[in-house]
């Protein structure tokens, strides 16, 4: 039993770190001067990679406001790439307010999210 607990630690540290490491290098790269569509693309995936809510809800709004603020201008594929990253953070939030017990925000949120997809 001791051994398996061990393990377990060990496995769980692990993550974490793996995770600090991952968190920490996206942040570096966005104190760099990089194209606005990697940085919507890093916002994105570090609201899907991180778990603390206070903290990928953060990355969300700075990803769906990017998107947003580059929509204004945007033409052919780079419209479509703002797009894409409005509805995924838009479905994110749609995910927010499902987790929390509100399936009538939960549901439009969700349901705007798949239109930007078509």
């Amino acid at each position: 039993m001791k051994q398996l607990f061990l393990f377990l630690s060990l496995l769980l540290t692990g993550l974490a770190t793996a995770q600090d490491d991952y968190v920490d290098s996206c942040e570096r790269i966005l104190s760099t001067s990089i194209h606005d569509t990697t940085r919507v693309s890093i916002y994105g995936d570090l609201a899907e990679y991180i778990a603390e809510e206070s903290e990928w809800m953060k990355y969300n709004k700075l990803a769906l406001d990017l998107a947003n603020n580059k929509l204004k201008t945007a033409k052919g594929k780079m419209r479509k790439f703002y797009l894409i990253a409005r509805a995924n953070a838009i479905g994110n939030i749609g995910y927010y307010y499902d987790d929390h017990g509100n399936k009538e925000l939960s549901l439009k949120n969700y349901f705007k999210s798949l239109k930007l997809h078509d």
